[in-house]
């Protein structure tokens, strides 16, 4: 089975970017993790959705509105909200601010992917992640954990595979692979390293793999934009004039950040479309309508062989 790879040439924030653009009365174009998007968010109080979901409060929390899919609480120093999957009745955020307007993330942050198990774990300062971080795929999947200083890695991250074993070392600085790196096997034995400057390999004592990604068919005949950028361009415009915000969820204000993945085939065929972060059901199936009409891939190859490639891609909703 061939590793999850998420976009790296049309990466996630490169991607993210252009459909916050494209989709601007669907999307709000905030910071990557919406620390600032909760201005308008848990303000209501309805006695009705008191007994929704089940929370259990801390020692000296208490808590003071209850939302559709949220509950607000005080606890020392600051307020907690806990935000809710409305027909799952899951949990998806835990999330600390310092003031009563709920702008600002500051303090603990945890979110969860659908089946229950982390996504991120860390703590913000001022809107800005700073400290020590987890950072989970879905399903129990690989992780990474290092630290932040002001939103951008720093210092040693290690990954571990889906069995605990540690895959990889890198140094970073500055939010950039800077320094050296290490690659381990199944059985926690080195098998390579090397050296980055300025996220650039520099060098390394065994050559990788060269993984070239997946990119949509009717690229070749683009004659304005090589294949990844025709392929960037062409996923943002697809997004923006296919993608709906259900009226539901915009009704009831469910806002957040859903990811989808799918698998693009060594044949070049899309499979396996899943959401493993919905926010909410009607936004899951807008999302599996969407992703079931993009076109053909050519498939991402290993040195020249094709190989099955998951693309990974969120999409922030936002009333």
């Amino acid at each position: 089975m061939q590793p999850i790879h998420s976009l790296s040439r049309f990466t996630h924030l490169q991607l993210y970017l252009f459909i916050l653009l494209g989709l601007q009365c669907l999307v709000s174009c905030t910071t990557t993790e919406a620390s600032l998007a909760d201005k308008k968010n848990y303000t209501e109080d309805n006695k009705e959705y008191r007994s929704r979901y089940e929370a259990t409060f801390d020692e000296g929390e208490k808590p003071i509105r209850y939302g559709y899919n949220y509950i607000v609480s005080t606890i020392q120093g600051g307020y907690k909200v806990r935000v809710f999957h409305p027909d799952k009745k899951t949990l998806i955020e835990e999330k600390a601010y310092s003031t009563p307007a709920l702008t600002l993330l500051h303090g603990f942050y945890r979110s969860y992917w659908d089946d229950g198990s982390i996504h991120e774990q860390g703590t913000y300062q001022f809107g800005r992640k700073h400290g020590l971080w987890l950072e989970a795929e879905p399903y129990k999947g690989k992780s990474a954990s290092g630290e932040y200083q002001n939103q951008r890695k720093e210092g040693l991250w290690t990954q571990l595979d889906s069995n605990g074993m540690v895959e990889s070392v890198y140094n970073w600085h500055d939010g950039k692979r800077h320094g050296k790196f290490f690659l381990y096997d199944i059985s926690g034995e080195k098998i390579n390293e090397g050296l980055f400057r300025n996220d650039t390999l520099i060098a390394e004592l065994f050559k990788q793999p060269v993984i070239a990604e997946p990119y949509l068919k009717s690229c070749e005949t683009n004659p304005l934009f090589d294949l990844y950028t025709c392929t960037e361009n062409t996923l943002n415009l697809i997004l923006a004039n296919e993608l709906r915000y259900p009226s539901e969820a915009r009704k009831n204000g469910i806002e957040g950040k859903a990811f989808v993945q799918w698998d693009v085939d060594a044949d070049g065929a899309i499979k396996n479309i899943r959401v493993p972060s919905s926010i909410s059901t009607e936004i899951e199936q807008e999302i599996m309508r969407v992703i079931q009409k993009l076109p053909p891939y050519k498939s991402a190859t290993r040195n020249g062989v094709p190989i099955k490639y998951t693309v990974s891609l969120p999409i922030n909703f936002a009333v």
